[in-house]
């Protein structure tokens, strides 16, 4: 019984870590696009001007 307790905390502590290198991933991606982003704007805004 103690065995299988330690093996689900163990298994939580697993899918926590994950899941924070999921939404690390996530926000890198997101700041990719935002930089994407602004450089398109910015360019556009120059040749506009």
């Amino acid at each position: 019984m103690q065995n299988r307790i330690l093996d689900m905390v163990q298994n939580i502590k697993t899918a926590k870590c994950k899941l924070a290198q999921l939404v690390l991933n996530m926000e890198m991606k997101l700041k990719d696009c935002e930089n994407g982003l602004l450089w398109f704007l910015n360019q556009n805004i120059q040749a506009l001007i």
